[in-house]
This record gives C-alpha cells, structure tokens and sequence, in this order.
C-alpha cells in the first residue's frame, strides 16, 4: 500500500505530471491511498477511465465528471462535486466539506454509504442510487427538477424527503422488475408545485412501492399545480395526509396500475385539500375528509366494494367521476360516509340508501 500525493494545480486525474513522481493510483491493486492537499482553491477532476483506490483524503475541492472511481473512504474536507461519474464502494465522510449534485443523469452512487444530508440544491440536481446505497441524513430537494432516483430494490426508512423544489420527486429509474419500501420511519413532505412520486423515470420498469411510513402533500408553499403518485403498483398502509388546499393526485392512469389503499392504510385530506383516486383504485382502509376537502373518485372498473371506509364531514365533498359498478350491491350514504356527488360519473345498478340527510347529488 502506497500514498500517492498530487502536486499539481487545477487540473486532470489521468495526468502524471500532476502527481509526486509522476505515479498515479494503480488500479490493478486498488491499495493506494490518494491525498490531495495542495490548497490555492485548485480542484482535481476525475474524467474518465475506471479507477480503484483505497481511501481518497483531500483538502481541495474534487470533481468526479466522468468514468467511475471505486474506494473504501471518500473524505474531502472541501467541495465534492458529482457531475456525471459513479462512485462505487465507497463510504463518504460529508463532515468537513459539502457535497454538490449537478443535473447529470449519470450521477451514481453505487453500493456508497453516504454519511449525511443528500442536498439537491442545485437546478435540476440529481442522483441515481443502486445497489443497496444507504445515506444517514435526510434528503432536502430544494431546487427545481431536483430528483432522487432509485435504481433498484432498496428500502428507505429512518430519514426525511424534503421535495420543496417545483417539480421535485422521487423516481424508480432502473430496470426491470422490483420494489421499494418506504419504512415505517420515513416521512416524506411533497411541499414543491409538482413534486412527485412516480416510475418510468430512466429506464422503464416495472416498479411497484410500498408506503409504510408517512407521506405529506402541503399546500403551504404552493398551491400552484398538483403533487402527484404514479407508480404501477402503489400500496399505502400507514399515512398519506393532505393540507393546506393542495391537490394530491393517488395512482397512475396507465393501463393495469393499480392504487391500494390498505387495511391498515389512511389517507387523510383537511384544510380545502382535494384528494383523486386515479386508475384502479381499492380502498380496504380509511378515508377522511375534514373541513371543506374534496375526495374525486375517478380511475376505471371500480365498483361500490372497492369504496372501503370513507368518513366525512358536513363541509366535505364526494365527488363520483367514473363508472361505480353497483351491480348487486348497496352504496350506503349514512352519518359517517355523508352524501355524494355525481360529477360526470355513474352509479350502475343496485341499491342506494339514503338515511339521515344524506343523499345522492
């Protein structure tokens, strides 16, 4: 094992003349330790070629652009910047300096274990992650068309997802078939005009996802355009709540996704917040309305069964937008589900029950 040390000033990784003897990292062994700590505000670029290291310490600001670099430590008490590589193996020490995220879609943190706060602060910052790549912070998405993409079968939990940038999200970006799990400790605050949670964002796939924890829709910051969840399968059994008037869109409206809200699922709207089941909808757990929030039930083959428990109160509304398949059966419209409404949808057949001031509209 050798500690390679760089002497020149701003400049590139591949080139010798910029390290002590002119003897760059050897990535036939992957043993070297590389320290950069030339200072002047100069910055190392690593642009191309398929480099294995030990352990990366560096006082100066570094730059991975290109190709991929593969290291047991990442520790640059500087300015990290990913701007189109991949990090491989790697555990980074975020403590000393901050880590920069460009809008390259080839920024990959691959099997990393990131120590800190993910910070997509930057117009269009993203990041792919694959290969059970964990981070211990939170991640803060506070510029537009910031995105976290996830490249595989991975569970997130523990942490919080700050989308407050306009047409900020979540994406499943790999390929093929697999899922994610958003634990039972995760909250996730979908503040942003347009963020979302949505599939199909690099490759296409089929993606399904799995909500244990606690999804937030705020309109607070923007009541400007709908927050929305579109994945192929999505199940919620904890919490998705809506505030603050913002309009949260709740499945795909492509041919078979599915949107279930499970047993254990609760999907909460208050404060003039609007609320639309899209595509194939199930609701086997609770529905809330409180104040003057709306429930829009739109989506295609749903039937009176798959209504499931929907609470209102006297100021919310039901609104029915799609064929509601009675067939056989009985839409009850009692003190807790309230009165519904037909906005362009229909009831098709059975029975309608209509009791204590509660009607169809």
């Amino acid at each position: 094992m050798a500690t390679l040390t760089w002497i020149g000033g701003t400049g590139n990784w591949n080139v010798l003349t910029n390290w002590l003897n002119g003897i760059a990292p050897d990535s036939t062994t992957g043993a070297d330790d590389v320290d950069i700590s030339v200072g002047g505000g100069i910055t190392t670029s690593h642009t191309t070629g398929n480099t294995v290291i030990n352990n990366l310490n560096s006082t100066d600001a570094f730059t991975l652009s290109g190709g991929t670099l593969t290291a047991n430590l990442v520790d640059v008490d500087n300015t990290f910047t990913l701007a189109g590589g991949v990090l491989i193996g790697a555990t980074v020490d975020t403590a000393g300096g901050d880590v920069n995220f460009t809008n390259n879609s080839n920024n990959i943190l691959d099997n990393v274990t990131f120590n800190g706060d993910i910070n997509l602060d930057q117009s269009g910052s993203l990041v792919r992650l694959r290969n059970g790549t964990t981070f211990t912070g939170n991640v803060n998405a506070s510029s537009n068309s910031a995105r976290l993409w996830l490249e595989d079968a991975q569970t997130l939990d523990n942490t919080t997802i700050n989308l407050t940038g306009s047409s900020s999200g979540i994406g499943l970006s790999g390929q093929g078939t697999y899922a994610v799990i958003f634990g039972a400790n995760l909250q996730i605050n979908l503040d942003g005009a347009s963020s979302f949670i949505r599939d199909d964002q690099f490759f296409n796939q089929t993606g399904s996802v799995v909500n244990q924890g606690t999804i937030t829709a705020d309109g607070t910051v923007s009541l400007t355009s709908d927050r929305d969840i579109n994945v192929d399968s999505f199940t919620n059994t904890g919490a998705i709540v809506a505030v603050s008037g913002v309009e949260f869109n709740l499945g795909g409206t492509g041919v078979g996704e599915t949107f279930l809200n499970d047993t254990t699922g609760t999907i909460t709207a208050s404060g003039g917040s609007r609320i639309r089941l899209r595509g194939d909808w199930d609701n086997n757990g609770t529905i809330t309305l409180q104040d003057t929030s709306i429930l829009e039930l739109e989506g295609s083959g749903n039937s009176t069964a798959d209504l499931g428990t929907i609470n209102q109160s006297n100021d919310s509304t039901v609104f029915i937008e799609t064929v509601l398949d009675n067939t056989g059966d009985t839409l009850t419209l009692d003190a807790n589900a309230g009165s519904y409404t037909l906005n362009g949808g229909t009831i098709l057949g059975g029975t309608v029950d209509q009791s204590g001031g509660n009607f169809l509209n």
